[in-house]
């Protein structure tokens, strides 16, 4: 669904710090 980290940055919150976020989900 997501083509990679930074696109899942984005649509979390606009390029916030989310990459431990990110790849929880991305794991999920």
């Amino acid at each position: 669904m997501f083509t990679s980290f930074e696109d899942i940055d984005v649509a979390l919150g606009e390029g916030r710090p989310l990459r431990s976020s990110a790849r929880r989900f991305v794991r999920h």
